[in-house]
């Protein structure tokens, strides 16, 4: 009802999504544009958490106000991973040690909350509500991670319409995002019935993260599943 039915338009031309294999994993400059949703399907083992902080951290350096939401790792967690990792650490901490203005971080706790509730405190967020101080909207967000949010909020049944109805809504704001979520592994081996369909019609781009073997060990891989500007 605010956005009175105008939805911003998506941009022309990609983003940097902060990594450079995952950048050329999308062809002929066919990534994610501004306000364009992408999900990261990663298998346990791969380094999401990581993609997620230099995909804000890419925004950082573009000079935008970014939001990091964890269901899987706390403030102190995340500070320390921006800590040991120089790419992060000199754009998301400031001189001090905290995390820098333009970056917030939040860890959202176990609770019993509604799905509307949940959908709204969000939105608030990226209208930067919940901060001290003036309200700054927010214009890149990564949520690590979405996996069976049910089990962290049991009042959410219905996660597939709870994510679309975020991804629409993070598009009114003119909110770029970034949702992770976990899928088991071995699939490009054929070894699970994982069906990425579910995916594919919620998010303009879906990227498989996955290991595959090698002579001299595994070898991580990013697959593009679908990219809205191809």
């Amino acid at each position: 009802d605010q956005a009175q039915f105008t939805v911003p338009a998506r941009g022309d031309t990609a983003i940097d999504l902060g990594h450079p294999d995952l950048n050329r994993a999308f062809l002929h400059d066919t990534g994610p544009a501004l306000r364009s949703s992408t999900v990261l399907l990663a298998e346990p083992g791969t380094r999401a958490t990581f993609l997620s902080l230099r995909f804000l951290a890419a925004g950082l350096r573009a000079g935008e106000r970014v939001l990091f939401l964890s269901t899987r790792e706390d403030r102190d967690a995340i500070r320390r991973i921006c800590q040991r990792e120089p790419v992060l650490r000199d754009v998301c901490l400031a001189a001090d040690g905290k995390f820098a203005p333009d970056f917030r971080v939040v860890y959202l706790h176990p609770e019993f909350i509604a799905p509307g509730k949940f959908t709204w405190d969000l939105i608030r967020l990226c209208q930067g509500g919940h901060a001290e101080g003036e309200p700054q909207r927010i214009t890149r967000i990564a949520f690590d991670n979405i996996f069976r949010l049910q089990d962290r909020f049991p009042l959410i049944t219905e996660q597939r319409f709870l994510i679309a109805a975020m991804l629409d809504m993070m598009r009114y704001e003119g909110v770029t995002p970034l949702l992770v979520d976990m899928v088991p592994p071995g699939q490009t081996r054929g070894r699970t019935d994982f069906d990425p369909s579910t995916y594919l019609v919620s998010f303009d781009n879906v990227v498989h993260l996955f290991f595959e073997p090698q002579a001299t060990g595994t070898q991580p891989y990013f697959k593009v599943l679908k990219s809205v500007g191809n």
